[in-house]
């Protein structure tokens, strides 16, 4: 029975490790873009008849972010750099595009630490598993 608990928390121990990794995983990271509205028109800005889905998500969502993890998923970038401003005008409104990249890899140090110290619990109970197994063998009266 005792066997049967320890290897139950092992593979809880193990468990928890991985899907606290998994959780930790987001798809925020990368290529973002982040529009905000302006209320008068720019000094220069370009006319965008037709945005692509990410930047029209941008668009709809002012001032949140729109990760799309690579900027070859729209042109926006290559427009920005080719018309030398971040103004854009879309339906009569003008809007102005941030471009980032955003790395948000979570704290390595606290999920490597949360990770060794699962699997040192698991070594943990292992090792004592297999020392009280070891002790009922040897506690065991020989057949002599």
């Amino acid at each position: 029975m005792f066997a049967v608990i320890v290897v139950i928390l092992f593979a809880l121990s193990a468990y928890v490790a991985i899907n606290f990794w998994q959780g930790v995983q987001s798809d925020a990271w990368g290529a973002t873009i982040i529009v905000r509205e302006i209320s008068e028109e720019p000094q220069s800005y370009f006319l965008l008849e037709n945005p692509d889905p990410y930047v029209l998500e941008a668009i709809l969502n002012p001032e949140k972010p729109v990760y799309i993890n690579f900027f070859n998923k729209t042109q926006i970038d290559e427009l920005v750099e080719s018309y030398d401003t971040s103004n854009i005008e879309y339906d009569g409104q003008y809007y102005n595009v941030d471009l980032a990249y955003v790395d948000s890899i979570p704290d390595t140090l606290g999920v490597s630490v949360l990770i060794v110290v699962w699997f040192l619990f698991g070594l943990s109970a292992l090792i004592v598993v297999v020392s009280h197994s070891r002790a009922k063998i040897n506690q065991a009266p020989s057949k002599e």
